[in-house]
């Protein structure tokens, strides 16, 4: 039982990871509308907060209209978000929240530089991605999620190196959005997640 519920909140982390690291393809909007990611939503917790972040997702969902331009459309609000930097955007980095100056590859990108290393992992260099970006922390927690063994090490990295700003990535999220974005409701669903993970 223990495994399935591990490997379940591996499959979350990395759903999440997957919406902040790339845009959404019809694909990928297909398979949300069919209900693809209901199981993945179970391994999500029973918090108030949970619970609200998971409902907003699927009004999000919900709130998809039905138009061939919803790809292009997703695309840009994703570009906006997350590939833009500006006063109208939410850098997916831990160094854009945690260092003084905002600047990125900080402290938290040596650090997890450093913990992937440790645990003989590396990123393709073509990415170019600093490794504190947010999809790549939460590959990494779903890959400890994954090892019952690495429980206490898990908890420690939720709360040393995404808590202390994931909160403040949501927020900056939902102010950027647009009504009803499926990225406000996943940052929000991340950010509520990781506190009840604890």
């Amino acid at each position: 039982m223990l495994d399935r519920e591990l490997n379940s909140q591996a499959a979350l982390f990395r759903l999440l990871s997957g919406l902040f690291f790339r845009e959404l393809t019809a694909q990928d909007i297909a398979l949300y509308r069919e209900g693809a990611a209901e199981d993945i939503f179970l391994a999500a917790g029973r918090g108030t907060r949970v619970r609200q972040a998971v409902a907003d997702f699927r009004t999000a969902i919900d709130a998809w209209p039905d138009q061939p331009d919803l790809t292009r459309d997703l695309s840009v609000e994703y570009a906006r978000l997350f590939l833009l930097f500006s006063h109208d955007s939410a850098a997916p980095y831990a160094s854009a929240y945690l260092e003084a100056d905002g600047h990125l590859a900080g402290a938290p990108h040596a650090r997890m530089q450093a913990r992937l290393a440790a645990a003989g992992m590396a990123l393709a260099t073509e990415n170019g991605e600093p490794l504190d970006h947010l999809s790549i922390m939460l590959e990494h927690l779903a890959d400890l999620c994954a090892q019952p063994s690495a429980h206490a090490e898990a908890g420690a990295f939720v709360a040393d190196e995404l808590l202390p700003w994931t909160g403040r990535f949501s927020s900056a999220v939902a102010k950027a959005a647009s009504p009803n974005s499926i990225y406000a409701a996943a940052a929000r669903l991340c950010d509520a997640v990781l506190r009840e993970y604890l």
